[in-house]
Protein backbone atom coordinates (compact mmCIF):
# COMPACT_ATOMS: atom_id res chain seq x y z
CA UNK A 1 0.00 0.00 0.00
CA UNK A 2 3.40 2.62 -0.54
CA UNK A 3 1.86 5.62 -1.43
CA UNK A 4 -1.35 5.33 -0.30
CA UNK A 5 -3.27 8.17 1.32
CA UNK A 6 -3.74 7.93 5.08
CA UNK A 7 -7.77 8.43 4.75
CA UNK A 8 -7.44 5.21 2.03
CA UNK A 9 -5.44 3.60 4.05
CA UNK A 10 -7.45 4.35 7.49
CA UNK A 11 -10.45 2.72 5.11
CA UNK A 12 -8.72 -0.26 4.61
CA UNK A 13 -7.49 -0.49 7.74
CA UNK A 14 -10.64 -0.06 9.14
CA UNK A 15 -12.53 -3.32 6.93
CA UNK A 16 -9.78 -5.09 8.31
CA UNK A 17 -10.48 -4.41 12.26
CA UNK A 18 -13.19 -6.27 14.10
CA UNK A 19 -16.10 -3.85 14.97
CA UNK A 20 -15.00 -2.86 18.28
CA UNK A 21 -12.14 -1.10 16.92
CA UNK A 22 -13.16 0.31 14.08
CA UNK A 23 -14.17 3.44 15.81
CA UNK A 24 -10.49 3.99 17.29
CA UNK A 25 -9.48 4.24 13.00
CA UNK A 26 -12.97 6.23 12.15
CA UNK A 27 -11.54 8.79 14.89
CA UNK A 28 -7.94 9.10 13.56
CA UNK A 29 -8.99 9.51 9.88
CA UNK A 30 -11.84 12.46 10.91
CA UNK A 31 -9.00 14.45 12.93
CA UNK A 32 -6.68 13.22 9.86
CA UNK A 33 -9.02 14.93 7.49
CA UNK A 34 -10.06 17.89 9.21
CA UNK A 35 -13.72 16.77 10.34
CA UNK A 36 -13.28 16.52 13.94
CA UNK A 37 -10.89 18.27 16.08
CA UNK A 38 -8.88 15.46 18.59
CA UNK A 39 -10.39 14.40 20.83
CA UNK A 40 -9.81 10.51 22.22
CA UNK A 41 -11.75 10.58 26.07
CA UNK A 42 -14.97 8.89 24.94
CA UNK A 43 -13.41 5.82 23.19
CA UNK A 44 -9.76 6.03 25.49
CA UNK A 45 -10.50 2.76 27.04
CA UNK A 46 -10.11 1.16 22.98
CA UNK A 47 -6.74 3.03 21.94
CA UNK A 48 -4.52 0.64 23.30
CA UNK A 49 -6.39 -2.73 22.88
CA UNK A 50 -6.49 -1.65 19.23
CA UNK A 51 -2.77 -0.83 18.80
CA UNK A 52 -1.86 -3.98 20.28
CA UNK A 53 -4.09 -5.99 18.15
CA UNK A 54 -3.04 -4.53 15.28
CA UNK A 55 0.99 -4.99 16.49
CA UNK A 56 -0.04 -8.20 16.86
CA UNK A 57 -1.76 -8.81 12.99
CA UNK A 58 1.82 -6.91 11.76
CA UNK A 59 4.10 -9.16 13.99
CA UNK A 60 2.20 -12.23 12.52
CA UNK A 61 2.83 -10.87 8.91
CA UNK A 62 6.24 -10.44 10.00
CA UNK A 63 6.95 -14.43 11.31
CA UNK A 64 6.12 -15.53 8.02
CA UNK A 65 8.46 -13.27 6.53
CA UNK A 66 11.85 -15.75 4.78
CA UNK A 67 14.62 -13.16 5.68
CA UNK A 68 16.96 -15.66 3.12
CA UNK A 69 14.24 -14.40 0.40
CA UNK A 70 14.63 -10.52 0.66
CA UNK A 71 13.17 -10.43 -2.68
CA UNK A 72 9.54 -12.05 -2.00
CA UNK A 73 6.95 -9.74 -0.17
CA UNK A 74 4.25 -10.02 2.13
CA UNK A 75 0.87 -8.84 -0.16
CA UNK A 76 -1.49 -7.80 2.61
CA UNK A 77 -3.83 -6.97 0.03
CA UNK A 78 -4.20 -5.53 -4.23
CA UNK A 79 -3.95 -2.02 -4.59
CA UNK A 80 -6.73 -0.11 -6.16
CA UNK A 81 -5.16 2.99 -6.04
CA UNK A 82 -3.04 5.08 -8.24
CA UNK A 83 0.58 4.50 -9.45
CA UNK A 84 0.86 8.02 -10.43
CA UNK A 85 2.10 10.10 -7.92
CA UNK A 86 0.35 13.04 -8.80
CA UNK A 87 -2.32 11.85 -7.50
CA UNK A 88 -1.27 10.82 -4.24
CA UNK A 89 -2.11 12.46 -0.99
CA UNK A 90 -0.42 12.30 2.12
Amino acid sequence: MGGTSKPAAADWVMNQLPEIYQPVMKRAKSICIGVENEYWEDIEVLIKSCADFMADKINEQISLVNFDEPDKLIKLAEEPFSRDPSLRSE
